[in-house]
């Protein structure tokens, strides 16, 4: 009797580490800033360096991080990151001064998020799934926005209660106690480890393997046999992947800059403090069914058209908030955001394995992040700048709406990449 597929204990691996990743730096970050400015006896500028450190080295870090999850050992990488990021969150409780913090955040914290985040868990759901891939990216990228909203959460119930250090702490462990069992005994490289095939598929009948020997290769592993091999350079000068990396990056870069500053607007149309707080667990909220539905369409109708579907609906969203909406409004245009904001990684990711393949998918995930690192690490402070210029956000808005056009326009003629 055959083993059960094991690629949907995969999604569930892929669903919780992204989770703990996620929840426990990126998505905590901000209910830690207040208190910490306090022990540090530093301004909240000072403090948040610490999260741009970690986004700006996290980047920079993935081109290379995408490639060994392509070519090693995705469970050997991914417990790694665990440990990484335990240690970041133990230095952190324990640092004394600001700069041994933001040392712990963007050296330790980026690398190990980078290895055992999104694109690790992606990578995993490349190797596993071919025609469901879509699916299985949607359930496992829906890991990071419940991970935000579960644990965001509970370090603001923690902090007023234990302090923030004490949470760091707990948080350290309850990396140690699961996120790095998840990867070290859950996680499995790929199918054919374990003798299975991407999607779970039957093996042909050994009549058409004994035929199979005087053509083609007809193991799963066939197309990681026949697939080029990249380098980033290569990548760089294709025009496939910069359409791919403009209609998928962009989008995920900007959702940085509405992120961080919805709260700020929603306040400067009169919602209260915590109402508008409430917007931004909104939008991550509903970010969960929009990775999941999105994630399953990839699967039956043209990614592009869907990847177009996302920017357009995004972009009349933001024309409409441009006019300062009532809350009654604000409410329903915030959702449709989050939706269609969890639907680009599913859908982009759908359109690597379909362009690029599984055997480069990791190695190029990384290099979209590292092409629209500036957007996302100059976005948010230069939408600052056009607030404190004008005294409104509509620019800010107007801009977003050019800048997703862009992102748009370079979808409109993929072309498929050549060999390198």
């Amino acid at each position: 009797m055959s083993e059960p597929f094991a690629g949907w204990r995969m999604v569930g691996m892929g669903f919780g580490t992204q989770a703990l990743a996620i929840g426990f730096t990126l998505g905590t970050f901000g209910v830690f800033l207040a208190p910490m400015e306090e022990a540090f006896g530093a301004s909240r500028g000072q403090v948040s360096l610490g999260l741009a450190l970690m986004n700006l080295f996290m980047n920079l870090s993935l081109p290379w991080v995408g490639r060994a999850l392509d070519r090693g050992s995705p469970r050997r990488i991914m417990a790694l990151g665990a440990l990484l990021n335990v240690a970041a969150l133990l230095c952190v409780a324990a640092s004394r001064e600001l700069w041994q913090m933001l040392a712990a955040f963007g050296l330790l914290a980026s690398l190990g998020t980078a290895m055992m985040g999104p694109v690790a868990s992606s990578t995993l759901m490349a190797n596993w799934f071919e025609a469901r891939r879509g699916l299985a990216l949607g359930i496992a990228n829906c890991g990071a926005p419940l991970g935000v909203a579960v644990f965001a959460l509970a370090a603001g119930w923690s902090v007023d209660a234990l302090g923030w250090r004490t949470t760091l702490l707990a948080y350290s462990g309850l990396t140690l106690g699961l996120a790095l069992p998840m990867a070290w005994w859950g996680v499995v490289d790929r199918p054919q480890n374990l003798g299975q095939r991407p999607d779970g598929a039957h093996p042909p009948a050994p009549e058409a393997q004994e035929h199979s020997l005087s053509s083609e290769p007809d193991s799963a592993s066939a197309e990681e046999a026949a697939a080029p091999v990249w380098t980033n350079r290569a990548l760089l000068a294709n025009a496939g992947f910069w359409s791919l990396a403009m209609g998928m990056g962009i989008p995920i870069a900007c959702s940085i800059i509405v992120t961080g500053h919805l709260v700020a607007f929603a306040m400067g149309l009169g919602v209260s403090g915590q109402m508008a707080a409430g917007l931004l667990s909104l939008q991550g909220l509903a970010a969960i069914p929009g990775t999941f539905v999105f994630g399953l369409l990839a699967d039956r109708l043209n990614p592009r058209g869907l990847l177009w579907g996302c920017i357009g609906m995004q972009m009349a969203v933001f024309a409409a908030l441009r006019g300062g909406p009532d809350f009654s409004l604000l409410l329903p245009l915030v959702a449709v955001q989050g939706i269609c904001m969890g639907g680009i990684f599913p859908v982009g990711g759908a359109m690597i394995g379909a362009r690029f393949g599984a055997p480069a998918f990791g190695q190029v995930l990384g290099m979209v992040f590292l092409v629209t690192l500036p957007l996302a690490f100059a976005g948010p402070p230069l939408a600052g700048m056009v607030y404190d210029a004008s005294g409104t956000y509509a620019g800010v808005f107007l801009g977003l709406i050019a800048i997703y056009a862009l992102a748009a326009a370079a979808l409109l003629r993929p072309r498929r990449p050549a060999a390198a």
